[in-house]
């Protein structure tokens, strides 16, 4: 009877041989198939636009250009964009987003009654905790999401006096 049971342990054995590689195909595939899947999506940003009539980096200029206004305040914005990928356009991504943000500065103005913002300047914090202000684009990125901080000054026109107006209708 002893050699009858080891004969059965040898026929269990190899049956087992046979389905584990059958196993480890089975896991390999599986692998294969659920790391293709898991791959990171293309990003995909919307293109924005400078709102240039009424957002202006330092005086107003165009039909505006001397035009009277009242000083309401500072307007602030912020926006965060994915960078997972290591692309060459970063900075055209930044000069995206600081479009959008330049937008969001106009919408900020307009809640206490705005009509335009002056003097907006992209803000960034360094790690000893002082900032800097740029007149361009300047955007912080940590590898996975970057950001572009920006302010500037809503502003509010005057009226324009009759005199002022007949000059502006001339021109």
């Amino acid at each position: 009877m002893n050699h009858k049971i080891k004969i059965l342990k040898k026929e269990r054995f190899c049956s087992g041989r046979v389905f584990t590689s059958q196993n480890a195909l089975f896991l390999i595939l599986i692998l294969w198939v659920t790391g293709c899947a898991t791959s990171l999506p293309e990003e995909r940003h919307h293109p924005y636009h400078y709102p240039e009539k009424l957002v202006y980096v330092d005086e107003p200029t165009g039909e505006y250009l001397g035009r009277p206004y009242e000083v309401l305040g500072w307007v602030r914005a912020r926006e965060h964009f994915p960078t997972l990928e290591q692309d060459p356009n970063s900075q055209k991504i930044c000069i995206n987003y600081y479009n959008k943000a330049a937008s969001d500065l106009l919408k900020e103005a307009k809640k206490p009654g705005g009509n335009a913002v002056i003097k907006v300047r992209s803000v960034v914090m360094l790690l000893d905790g002082k900032t800097e202000e740029h007149s361009t684009a300047e955007c912080s990125d940590d590898g996975a999401e970057g950001e572009i901080l920006v302010r500037g000054i809503a502003i509010k026109w005057k009226p324009l006096s009759e005199e002022e107006k007949k000059k502006r209708s001339r021109n």
